[in-house]
């Protein structure tokens, strides 16, 4: 009886008891809401300290590598005693034997073969040695300091 008599009045207290539930959880959702932005933001901060940090171990091992690259391009001390150690060298004998065109080939074979390699050859076999070593050794820096695999 008293629903069919103030109808108005129950559907504005039924409106207002809505308002105040949705004004309750509205105000919880925001404060959820903002603990998930402030938990997203802690995270998106954290993921770029990381990466800022990763990105620099990276360029300190990019540049001692290149450094020791540089080092090791530089110092060609070993290949420059090696040629020299093996140059083929003119036996005045030899040299007589083409002057002379009646000297006689000698019947015994050499007990070794010979392999003449020529000095850009060798330059170029080194510093491909020394850009791969660089290499190798950049990417177990890189491995070492947990920034690959």
């Amino acid at each position: 009886m008293f629903l069919l008599k103030y109808p108005w009045q129950i559907a504005c207290a039924a409106l207002l008891a809505l308002c105040v539930f949705l004004g309750v959880s509205n105000s919880n959702l925001r404060s959820t809401l903002a603990e998930e932005r402030a938990e997203w933001k802690t995270e998106r901060d954290n993921a770029a300290k990381a990466k800022r940090d990763a990105e620099t171990k990276a360029k300190e091992a990019a540049n001692d590598a290149q450094k020791a690259y540089e080092q090791l391009s530089k110092d060609d001390s070993p290949v420059v005693r090696y040629i020299e150690r093996n140059r083929v060298q003119v036996c005045p004998a030899a040299a007589r034997a083409v002057k002379d065109k009646s000297a006689a080939v000698p019947q015994v074979p050499a007990p070794v073969t010979i392999v003449a390699i020529s000095e850009p050859d060798i330059k170029a076999c080194d510093g491909a040695y020394v850009y791969a070593k660089s290499a190798y050794d950049y990417g177990q820096e890189l491995i070492a300091k947990g920034l690959a695999e």
